[in-house]
């Protein structure tokens, strides 16, 4: 076949739905044979050495070129642009742009190599889906639904996938077709349904190309199944506990079984992430949090008031305190009913000012006041405690229980050491009025630095007027002798060039800059024939 009514065949022929830009480059050459891979590569993307990747391929414009195709519908229908598009890997669309391009690497773009999943890359295929393809089809080709990463098996056939391994970290050049005489081994009933939710995500990514991830959809679907507290603050302990027990039979690509211990849950569900997390994590939660249902990451979810918590042992257990303590209830009975502890209980009914009896422990209100008043004054709670004649630990529960003051503390403490630094500093320049700054840096270091970090204009205001630098001017005159005397000394042969000699003597670049101001340096240059 000549080149002519190659490049014909590649400009009518029909992309597949959801055939891989691997697959539709390895169909045109092995069908109708374009002698070498290098011509192939020749011919479709006008370079003879080029690496296609499973699922992020560079040279789609190229390609649509070629094929007629548009552009954006190769995007969309033939790589994973759309899933990675959707969970915010490509929020500046830099990723769009090197898999247009005719050089780059998309798949740092896409962020994966800093997303810790060590999954090796490979073109995936079912043989059996294989088989029925050449039946139906006359050829075999990759399903770009396949490529998804962390998809092991086919939803179809209920068989695990095969793999062709890619080389040089999951590129490759060879041009092959799945083979359907490869046996079929079956899988888990869980795999199987993972990888159907991953097809119904990618599917409906395809028809909904302007779809926008919405993490609100995690929190209300979190909050229905009683993963959230009444504050909307996440268990994520028992959140992982959960996830970790209806993983535990998935089989997923090597590299990838790191993931199941879900410390990725936390960043991702926080709002102050500001990171993209790989596609990946985000379907291992939505499989299990929307119960399989794809169509969910696309509906608008909206708050509903929580019945009742389907999680007994992480019930709100602080209302049941609250409510035993106003109706009398001991604090030992309260106890062993809830499993909090007295101090924790006690703490409860001091933050809600609820009057509570804990035997020896209770003082009075005027012992309360005493202690809150010492605590304002910054003093150290086992003065506090001698100077009451009460407990240590009485007096930290009253400075925790009563709402701002250890916070007030801390701050009155950092003003102490404000004032101490400050007292220093002052202290040091009427004993030495001659002192510059570096000085006073030198003496008082953990004064100057303190300040410096807490409040850097007081610090400004105590030191001494900054001087104005003095700049050294150059003696020209001796560093024209220096140079003429370390040129004498060089062995030979000499550097040939001004650049090389300078390096030689350190000159600080000024052979090349300033040989004007070097006379004897310059005369020595033009006897030895560096200079014309």
């Amino acid at each position: 076949m000549n080149f002519l009514s190659y490049v014909f065949y590649v400009k009518t022929v029909s992309f597949i739905p959801y055939e891989t830009v691997y697959s539709w480059v390895a169909r045109s050459h092995c069908r109708y044979g374009v002698g070498l891979t290098e011509s192939t590569f020749k011919a479709i993307f006008r370079t003879q050495r080029i690496r296609i990747h499973p699922y992020l391929p560079s040279y789609l414009f190229q390609v649509s070129q070629v094929s007629t195709f548009d552009v954006n519908k190769i995007l969309s229908f033939h790589t994973l642009h759309p899933l990675f598009r959707y969970f915010e890997n490509d929020k500046s669309g830099i990723l769009k742009q090197q898999m247009l391009a005719n050089k780059g690497a998309a798949i740092a773009a896409s962020h994966i190599p800093s997303s810790s999943i060590e999954i090796p890359l490979s073109h995936s295929y079912c043989s059996l889906c294989a088989q029925e393809q050449r039946v139906n089809k006359g050829f075999s080709f990759f399903d770009i639904r396949f490529q998804i990463p962390g998809v092991e098996a086919c939803p179809v056939h209920f068989c695990h996938l095969t793999r062709i391994t890619c080389g040089d970290g999951g590129i490759d050049r060879l041009i092959t077709l799945p083979k359907a005489n490869v046996w079929a081994y079956p899988c888990k009933d869980i795999t199987v349904r993972f990888a159907a939710f991953c097809f119904g995500v990618y599917e409906a990514l395809v028809l909904c190309p302007r779809a926008k991830f919405n993490k609100s959809n995690y929190l209300i679907m979190l909050d229905r199944k009683g993963y959230l507290t009444r504050c909307g603050n996440i268990r994520l302990k028992q959140l992982k506990q959960s996830l970790k027990l209806f993983y535990k039979e998935i089989e997923l690509p090597e590299g990838a079984y790191n993931l199941l211990d879900f410390n990725f849950i936390g960043p991702l569900l926080r709002n102050k992430t500001h990171f993209s997390m790989h596609p990946l994590k985000h379907l291992l939660l939505g499989f299990w949090l929307f119960d399989a249902k794809a169509s969910i990451y696309f509906d608008e979810l909206k708050l509903t008031e929580q019945i009742a918590l389907p999680l007994e042992e992480t019930a709100d257990a602080d209302e049941l305190i609250i409510k035993g303590l106003k109706s009398g209830i001991s604090l030992n009975k309260l106890e062993k009913q809830t499993g909090r502890s007295r101090c924790y209980i006690r703490r409860l009914a001091e933050l809600n000012n609820i009057f509570h009896q804990s035997n020896r422990l209770s003082f009075d209100r005027k012992v309360r006041d005493w202690v809150i008043l010492q605590a304002q004054l910054g003093r150290h709670r086992k003065i506090i405690a001698e100077n009451v004649g009460v407990g240590i630990g009485y007096v930290e529960q009253v400075i925790s229980n009563t709402p701002g003051l250890a916070e007030w503390r801390k701050n009155f403490k950092k003003q102490q050491k404000i004032a101490l630094a400050v007292k220093e500093i002052i202290q040091a320049r009427y004993g030495h009025p001659e002192w510059l700054r570096k000085d006073v840096k030198f003496h008082c270091n953990q004064a100057f630095f303190y300040l410096y970090r807490n409040n850097r204009a007081l610090l400004e205001s105590i030191l001494p007027a900054p001087e104005v630098p003095i700049l050294h001017k150059l003696d020209w005159s001796k560093e024209d002798d220096r140079l003429y005397i370390g040129i004498k000394q060089l062995k030979h042969p000499l550097p040939k060039s001004l650049s090389a000699l300078g390096r030689a003597l350190r000159d600080k670049g000024h052979l090349n800059r300033k040989l004007n101001l070097l006379p004897k340096t310059k005369q020595l240059l033009h006897s030895l024939g560096i200079i014309k």
